[in-house]
């Protein structure tokens, strides 16, 4: 059952029909460009939509929830986003289908940020394989693009631990419940209702749980969110060198050499270079480019291409 603040979808909506009749007999109708599984009939729909009948029998017909995600799941969908500013129907799309089947995700949620909301869901879907238009995606909004950080992955294991019923086992290898699943996945609603099955609540009482579970998913979400973001990167330690290697004539190479600088747009390459020349050494100062040229010591190089690397050094070594 639909837990609603008024009629709909039922015989009791007989009295506004004839009125609803003729407005939807003048709106222009269409056949649906992508598959659509009709409330209706619990099935496909198709060219029947593109006419006012449909929507007058939608009116007066129950709505066929369960058949509809029944079908989804036949056409293997595997993926469910509810489009619109609450997530109330995630929860009863679950208990139509067998557990820990499907992706259930949100579009706009109460208490989050818009964009942060939609993004989230953006990007979970793509790492589950939905095609993106990420050219359609950035179309009407200018953005800034960053560098991503550089996280130490390397020789750990990242992997999420799974015991044999399916579920996440945690840091310290104890299965993950319900109750904290949700917590981690900000399912303020459903956590309430999770928390509403130990015992019963009152009205006032369910309201007062309801404010403080979003609060707790609020806290919990800062404080986890920040410990993890500390694991992701490398940390710089400063440490002073010892006195006996201080001195700058001491770590100075004694006869003048060779150097090669990777150089960038800030001046800091040529700066050296004009240091070391001053010492009495020569420098071959490579930069940025599409392609490899080389100008006396200057060189320019594609750090993408291997290639411009190996014969940089060639030609490095062999004007030496």
């Amino acid at each position: 059952p639909l837990q609603v603040s008024h009629a709909f979808h039922s015989p009791l909506m007989a009295p506004m029909l004839a009125e609803f009749e003729r407005a939807a007999a003048q709106v222009s109708y269409h056949k649906p460009h992508m598959p659509i599984i009709s409330n209706v009939t619990g099935e496909r729909a198709g060219e029947e939509m593109a006419d006012a009948a449909y929507w007058v029998e939608h009116v007066l017909a129950p709505v066929r929830f369960a058949n509809g995600m029944e079908a989804l799941s036949q056409e293997e969908v595997t993926a469910f986003v509810e489009v619109g500013p609450q997530p109330v129907l995630l929860g009863m799309g679950r208990q139509c289908l067998p557990e820990h089947e499907g992706l259930w995700l949100p579009s706009l949620r109460r208490g989050q940020d818009d964009w942060q909301q939609i993004l989230q869901t953006l990007g979970q879907l793509y790492v589950q394989g939905a095609d993106v238009d990420w050219a359609g995606f950035e179309r009407n909004y200018n953005r800034r693009k960053v560098v991503l950080p550089t996280y130490p992955f390397e020789r750990q294991r990242y992997w999420v631990d799974v015991g044999q019923n399916g579920s996440a086992l945690t840091e310290t290898g104890q299965k993950s419940t319900t109750v904290v699943e949700l917590l981690n996945k900000g399912e303020v609603e459903q956590l309430a209702q999770e928390i509403q099955q130990a015992d019963a609540f009152s009205e006032d009482e369910a309201q007062v749980l309801q404010m403080m579970v979003r609060k707790m998913v609020h806290r919990h979400h800062t404080q986890f969110v920040g410990d993890q973001i500390q694991k992701w990167f490398y940390g710089l330690e400063w440490r002073t060198l010892p006195e006996h290697i201080q001195e700058a004539d001491s770590i100075e190479p004694k006869q003048p050499g060779h150097w090669l600088i990777l150089a960038d747009s800030s001046g800091t390459g040529d700066a050296l270079a004009t240091a070391l020349q001053a010492r009495g050494h020569t420098c071959s100062l490579a930069r940025i480019g599409d392609i490899y040229d080389k100008h006396d010591d200057d060189y320019s190089i594609n750090p993408s291409e291997r290639e411009h690397f190996v014969r940089l050094s060639e030609d490095v070594l062999s004007s030496v």
